[in-house]
């Protein structure tokens, strides 16, 4: 997705934060539901009794660490260093006061309120900004219209049992069928929208049988589907092996690119995974069943049936396992990945969220990870002709002048060609941004700060692939690094959202300057992206 600024809305990282901060509280408030489903009646007293202030003192951590890794985002090593440490240290320090349970038992609620308002705020933030987007033509309302729906009276709904009074209209069976029809269509009509600039023809795929085995999943319900009606044999084995097809569909579809080592270890991790599942299914059957047979009706829609061998169909969950596993693969191997780290937190999205359509606040988290899949298969600018180029760079040359208080470009007619000059200080570092536009080539080039004599000592080169090195940003899919890496680190997520916005720049950097050049034929040059891009070499120039 074209990242547009922050002055106008969140950046590309900002929403790729906003998605890990969605997939950590799914996580965690599944983690938390799991433990209290197979805690006894007796703990669950005790815990209930110790109160829910150890509770609000482990939300006080989480809430500094992620304001602490916030403000050290431009270092993210430092940043992720900062925000585990201070998480796991006030973890483990209160689970040796009162156990996991009792922060599991009253942490469990905050969790799934917080995720409902971060997955709907998720949405209407991917939205919102396709909608200021003109490039994508009026069909660009169309997603931020049903986001809107969906989150409006989705949140209504899940609140309903906070203010019964006020949202007691939500509960009605239309309006709740009408939220999640709205959920249901965010990203199928997103992805019609955005198909001719989703980068690769497998990944378009992915949404579509994601809608797919949704719209499978309410129809085998009957006629209470759409509500969240579970699924019942004979069915439900249909269900199941639909699941299956599409597990095995969207892992050929995203095929993960990461080094052969990584692979076996993710793949080792994903069996591994699985086969503690299935021992789980089959040797612990009869003490855990009655406690996690809500969570996995509300994952997979239909009862889980009996393990034993005389019971028909017993082996049905070891061929569902089959289709979990390509997911865990699937979706581990994406995030490990630099390129494919935003889709694969996309793709956990909607698997923590399963098919269950009776929670609202998991029909946001599902709807939220559809659209984020969509915006990251998104490349940046669609084509345009030259003469709509060179209108468009004039216009970005004039917006950004005034944006930054620097003096209006200066025009220069040579021939058929006509040059732009913008010349002047920012923080009190030189900037220089020109541009030749007319006939069928235009160039764009930047300089910033102090140009050295010698060649750059890094530099960030356009080149699609694998090979080479690659910074750890979805830029990587892109972009190759020539030369010292350290220096790229001042630049930061915002500095990789900036440069990820063009198509073939190329971006050299010295100690205290930085010279940009824009490919002739990339149509993302506006006000929003140049502004950003200047500011950001900018600041590298300054703390050089």
């Amino acid at each position: 997705m074209a990242a547009p600024s922050s002055a106008r809305g969140p950046t590309d990282g900002q929403l790729r934060i906003l998605a890990g901060f969605a997939l950590a509280a799914a996580a965690l408030q599944l983690v938390a539901a799991v433990v209290v489903e197979l805690a006894p009646p007796r703990a669950l007293l005790h815990a209930h009794a110790l109160g829910a202030r150890w509770t609000y003192m482990l939300i006080g951590a989480v809430v500094l660490a992620g304001v602490g890794g916030w403000l050290l985002r431009e270092r993210p090593r430092l940043s992720v260093l900062f925000a585990v440490g201070t998480f796991g240290l006030a973890f483990a320090y209160l689970e040796g006061q009162v156990g996991v349970l009792t922060l599991a038992i009253h942490g469990e609620p905050i969790a799934y309120h917080f995720l409902a308002l971060l997955a709907a705020a998720l949405s209407l933030s991917i939205t919102a900004g396709w909608l200021r987007d003109p490039s994508f033509g009026r069909a660009r309302a169309l997603p931020f219209a049903l986001a809107s729906i969906a989150a409006l009276l989705l949140l209504a709904e899940h609140f309903a049992d906070l203010w019964p009074g006020a949202l007691g209209w939500s509960r009605s069976e239309a309006l709740r069928g009408l939220a999640r029809t709205a959920a249901l269509c965010t990203w199928p009509v997103a992805a019609w929208m955005a198909w001719p600039r989703m980068r690769e023809v497998s990944a378009r795929f992915v949404p579509l049988l994601a809608t797919f085995l949704l719209t499978f999943r309410v129809v085998a319900a009957g006629p209470e589907g759409l509500l969240g009606a579970t699924v019942v044999q004979p069915s439900a084995s249909w269900l199941g092996g639909a699941f299956v097809l599409v597990a095995l569909a969207t892992a050929t579809a995203m095929r993960p690119r990461v080094e052969l080592a990584i692979h076996a270890i993710v793949g080792i991790a994903s069996l591994g995974a699985c086969l503690l599942f299935l021992w789980l299914y089959y040797g612990a059957y009869g003490s855990v069943e009655d406690g996690l047979a809500d969570i996995l009706r509300s994952l997979f829609a239909f009862d889980v049936p009996l393990p034993y061998g005389q019971q028909p169909g017993w082996w049905k969950p070891a061929v569902v396992m089959v289709g979990i596993f390509f997911l865990l693969y699937t979706v581990y191997a994406s995030i490990v990945s630099g390129r494919e780290r935003w889709r694969g937190v996309a793709l956990a999205l909607m698997c923590l969220a399963g098919l269950n359509l009776v929670s609202p606040y998991l029909v946001l988290v599902l709807a939220a990870g559809g659209l984020s899949f969509v915006a990251a298969s998104i490349s940046p600018g669609p084509p345009s002709s030259a003469e709509t180029r060179a209108q468009a760079i004039s216009e970005a040359f004039e917006g950004v002048a005034r944006r930054l208080g620097l003096e209006a470009p200066i025009v220069v007619s040579v021939g058929k060609h006509e040059l732009l000059k913008i010349a002047g200080e920012l923080d009190r570092v030189a900037v220089d941004l020109r541009a030749r536009t007319g006939g069928k080539r235009a160039m764009v080039e930047l300089s910033v700060g102090v140009i050295g004599d010698q060649d750059a000592p890094v530099a960030l080169v356009w080149d699609p692939g694998e090979h080479g090195q690659r910074p750890a940003h979805p830029v990587a899919s892109n972009y190759r690094i020539e030369g010292e890496v350290r220096m790229l680190e001042e630049l930061g997520d915002r500095g990789y959202d900036a440069i990820a916005a063009f198509r073939g720049a190329q971006m050299h950097l010295w100690e205290a300057g930085a010279y940009v050049t824009l490919a002739n034929d990339d149509p993302a040059v506006d006000t929003d992206r140049l502004e950003s891009l200047i500011r950001v070499t900018v600041r590298s120039a300054g703390v050089g």
